[in-house]
């Protein structure tokens, strides 16, 4: 593994040996994030002072693109280390906020060009869509909000490869893998949450005198009682349906939870549904990644997966 830095007059440095690094991947948010240990030199002060993107490559692929937020340098027994951090590109959306603005009849491009292109960000070439009815951006919205917001309306989620770039997927659109009573197994644990998950939702718009109450009928159906009443300026009933939908299925994305840390290098991205078992735990079902965290230090390499069972 090689890693780089741009700095913000284009120049790129090429990093010595990297001594650790961890690299996490959501393609969503939180957003990617990556932290490297490797020997510093004085001579390395003015590129780090204008470091502004990290890249890391292994036999010519990008395994990781994205913003530089921290460079640190301590001085031990080890020697002179330096540290560097930082996040995916989805970091610049995040960072960035939005003006209010309300589209009239938005289309995909429409939206990526205002608020993705004006973030730097690249895109992967998708056929148009267009929003059914208005979409308004809100006040204090970041970037990334605004693209969300309208992509997810269009049956569609973003996220960020491994590259930097921003992709559309639909719901079926990740790889399906499975890992029955995978090997190498170091530590793992399930979690089954019930705080915080939404029972019912009720989408209301005083102004037009709409609501729409949306029923979370699983978790009804397991005793479960947490029941919100939201007030937004949707002018319809759908899209308040669409509002207590979206509600519930947020609550509920992480209620049941696996998390696997495993030897070596596992090749699961998010949004990868996974078919898996683990007879120790007594869990065995279809789960979608969530995050993987791969980790390279002194003790080896190792794979850690957050999953959510579906």
């Amino acid at each position: 593994m090689k890693g780089y830095l741009t700095t913000c007059d284009g120049a790129q440095f090429e990093l010595p040996t990297l001594l650790k690094w961890e690299f996490s991947y959501t393609g969503s948010v939180p957003c990617d994030s990556f932290t490297l240990r490797c020997a510093y030199e004085p001579a390395m002060a003015e590129v780090l002072r204008r470091a502004v993107r990290f890249t890391a490559r292994e036999d010519g692929t990008v395994e990781f693109a994205g913003v530089v937020d921290e460079c640190g340098v301590t001085c031990d027994e080890k020697g002179l280390q330096l540290e560097v951090s930082g996040r995916g590109m989805a970091a610049l959306l995040l960072d960035n906020e939005a003006e209010a603005v309300t589209y009239q009849r938005a289309a995909l491009s429409e939206i990526l060009k205002d608020h993705a292109a004006v973030c730097g960000v690249a895109w992967e070439p998708r056929g148009e869509v267009y929003g059914t009815g208005e979409y308004a951006v809100a006040s204090g919205s970041s970037r990334w909000k605004a693209i969300e917001g309208f992509v997810r309306r269009c049956g569609l989620t973003p996220y960020f490869t491994r590259e930097g770039v921003l992709c559309l997927r639909g719901a079926a659109e990740g790889r399906r893998l499975v890992l029955e009573e995978p090997e190498g197994v170091i530590e793992a644990s399930y979690r089954d949450r019930r705080y915080g998950v939404l029972s019912e939702v009720t989408a209301v718009n005083r102004a037009k005198k709409l609501r729409q109450t949306v029923r979370n009928e699983a978790f009804l159906a397991r005793g479960g009682s947490c029941r919100r009443v939201v007030y937004v300026p949707s002018r319809s009933v759908n899209e308040l349906r669409y509002t207590g939908r979206y509600q519930i299925e947020k609550s509920a994305e992480d209620a049941r939870e696996l998390t696997v840390t495993l030897a070596g290098s596992v090749d699961a991205e998010p949004m990868d549904r996974v078919e898996l078992s683990l007879a120790r735990l007594g869990v065995r079902g279809t789960f979608r990644v969530s995050e993987t965290l791969y980790t390279l230090s002194a003790s080896g390499e190792t794979t850690e997966l957050t999953l959510w069972e579906v």
